[in-house]
C-alpha cells in the first residue's frame, strides 16, 4: 500500500505539472531521480525477503537515504524559489515540490517496515 502512494503522488505530480503549465526544472529532476533510486532498492529488497532477508536491510537504508537526499533538495529548491517577485510561479512549483516531498515521505515509510520486516525475520 505505501508503495502504491508513491506512486500515486508522482502519478498527481505529473498531471499537476501539467495542468499548472509548469515545466520540469533541476530540482523536480533531481528529486524524481532520488525516488527512482529509492524505490528500486525497496523492490529490490521487498525481492530478498523469501532468499536473502538480511541483505534486504541495505536496500531499506538506500531508500531512506534516498528521501534524505530529497527532503536537502527541497529545502534549497524552496530557499532558491522564494527570491523575487513572481508569486504565481512560486506557488505552482512549491505545490510541485510538496508533492514529491510527500512522495519520499511514503517512501521513507515503505523502508522503515522492510526494515521492521528483516528485524522480526532474521
Amino acid at each position: 500500500m505505501g508503495l502504491d502512494e508513491v506512486v500515486n503522488y508522482c502519478k498527481s505530480t505529473v498531471n499537476e505539472m501539467d495542468m499548472l503549465g509548469v515545466g520540469s526544472d533541476v530540482y523536480t529532476h533531481d528529486m524524481a531521480h532520488c525516488l527512482q533510486e529509492g524505490v528500486i532498492a525497496l523492490a529490490a529488497g521487498f525481492g530478498k525477503l523469501r532468499t536473502t532477508p538480511e541483505l534486504a536491510a541495505d536496500d531499506a537504508n538506500i531508500a531512506r537515504k534516498a528521501e534524505r537526499r530529497v527532503e536537502k533538495l527541497y529545502r534549497r529548491a524552496l530557499g532558491e524559489l522564494f527570491q523575487g517577485e513572481d508569486y504565481l510561479n512560486m506557488f505552482k512549483r512549491r505545490e510541485i515540490y510538496r508533492h514529491l516531498s510527500n512522495a519520499a515521505d511514503r517512501m521513507a515509510h515503505c523502508a522503515n517496515t522492510l526494515h521492521d520486516i528483516v528485524v522480526k525475520s532474521c
